[in-house]
């Protein structure tokens, strides 16, 4: 039984939250397709390490979590 599956905080946070998100409906698809073109990664945000986060990434995130 696992009680945190979080193993690497860089990498287990925003970036599987955005996975999660799309994978349960819970953003559109066209939210999904830029994020993706723009190649975005979120790694680090979980721990406010935003040396990853572009500027153009930062208002997709924003739109991720609303």
């Amino acid at each position: 039984m696992v009680g945190n599956g979080v193993t690497n905080w860089t990498y287990d946070t925003a970036n599987a939250t955005f996975d999660v998100a799309f994978f349960r409906s819970l953003m559109p698809h066209s939210l999904k397709h830029e994020i993706d073109a723009k190649k975005c990664n979120f790694s680090g945000v979980g721990m406010q390490d935003y040396s990853y986060l572009s500027e153009e990434c930062g208002p997709l995130l924003s739109q991720m979590y609303d």
